[in-house]
């Protein structure tokens, strides 16, 4: 029997430019529950909604895992869509009580964690995606009217632009829950994306995969961070909401189970943070996408962070090192050269875009930058 890999999580929800913030994320370590609610409302209770959703799915889940007995590996998406249907009721019993209410619903993003398999669930247009490098892979298909029509090309639509229109929410009472589940075996080192439309309806995939591709190596409460400012940083006019989800086979001591806060995590570091990605465009590693330490050594030498094995590359070729304000190539005396936007340079202050050469190698540079 395979080992059970462990889930390292972290979260990250924004206002932003809404006057109010009516996203809401779960963070249940110890029942293995992580998921991102996107609330709406006519009027009010778009936050109402996401937390009468997560409250509710958290306390059904954690009854269940109570009961003697109860493998949930093995009915796991019974349990997500007993949630669900919980979350549901308690959104319409709300509206029912409250005028002000009528009319309030929420998306959900799940993942259930049940040792090596994980359900992901959903309602609505919230995403799942996970990273296993050096993919990217969108889990969930978005339960908006637009798709809808896709799958049913006989349906005349009432409005010309069906755009972002929902045809599944929690509490939306026009139409059946209609959740989807999907069964997936993790991986070590998987990365796994819980987000809201504010996240993806900026910031570009290639984007989002590289920043992925960080927190392997990365802190996730950082990237999380960094996902949810890049979003704002794109013009995101909603609110934002990241869950990060990496997979390991140490037990996790502490898990991040707290909602991480920009302005704390600037306040406790007094200085800006800066994270930075090298995606291979050219060469035997074309495609890969790596995540850079405070100190990235090229070389052939095996004992290199990133190994390139061609003739052009000396053994200690080049160096990438985190500085305040971003990252600093040097050549370390290489033979044949390093080249960065095909001129070769000594030492280069890399902006985001630049290519870095070294022989038969090509690598294109990013970075997000968390200001304090």
């Amino acid at each position: 029997m395979d080992d059970e890999l462990f889930l390292i999580s972290a979260g990250q929800t924004e206002t932003g430019r809404r006057p109010a913030n009516d996203d809401c994320i779960l963070l249940d370590c110890e029942h293995g529950v992580y998921a991102v609610f996107d609330g709406a409302s006519a009027r009010v209770g778009g936050r109402t909604a996401a937390e009468l959703g997560s409250e509710a799915v958290r306390q059904t889940i954690a009854e269940l895992t109570a009961r003697r007995g109860l493998q949930l590996g093995a009915i796991g998406e019974q349990v997500c869509e007993t949630a669900f249907q919980a979350a549901h009721r308690a959104i319409l019993a709300a509206q029912a009580q409250d005028p002000n209410l009528s009319g309030m619903t929420t998306t959900v993003a799940l993942v259930l964690h049940c040792g090596r398999e994980l359900i992901v669930s959903h309602v609505g247009d919230s995403r799942v995606y996970l990273y296993r490098a050096p993919e990217l892979r969108l889990l969930t298909r978005d339960h908006s009217l637009e798709h809808y029509l896709k799958d049913h090309p006989q349906v005349r639509p009432k409005v010309q632009r069906p755009g972002k229109t929902l045809v599944r929410a929690l509490g939306l009472q026009s139409q059946e829950l209609g959740a989807s589940h999907l069964r997936l075996t993790l991986e070590l080192d998987d990365v796994l994306l819980l987000c809201s439309d504010g996240l993806t309806d900026s910031v570009p995939q290639w984007t989002m995969r590289e920043m992925l591709a960080g927190a392997q190596l990365i802190d996730p409460a950082a990237v999380a961070t960094g996902m949810a400012r890049a979003a704002l940083s794109h013009g995101s006019m909603d609110n934002v909401s990241v869950v990060l989800l990496k997979a390991t086979d140490r037990p996790v001591d502490s898990p991040r189970t707290v909602q991480y806060d920009v302005a704390a995590l600037a306040t406790a570091t007094q200085q800006p943070v800066v994270l930075g990605w090298l995606t291979f465009l050219e060469g035997a590693r074309r495609g890969e996408v790596l995540a850079l330490e405070a100190s990235t050594v090229i070389g052939a030498q095996p004992d290199c962070r990133i190994v390139l094995t061609e003739d052009y590359a000396s053994g200690r070729h080049a160096e990438l090192l985190r500085a305040e304000h971003g990252f600093v190539l040097r050549d370390m005396g290489s033979t044949n050269g390093t080249f960065v936007n095909n001129v070769r340079t000594e030492r280069a202050n890399l902006i985001d875009g630049d290519t870095i050469r070294i022989g038969r190698t090509a690598m294109v540079f990013k970075s997000q930058r968390l200001e304090p």
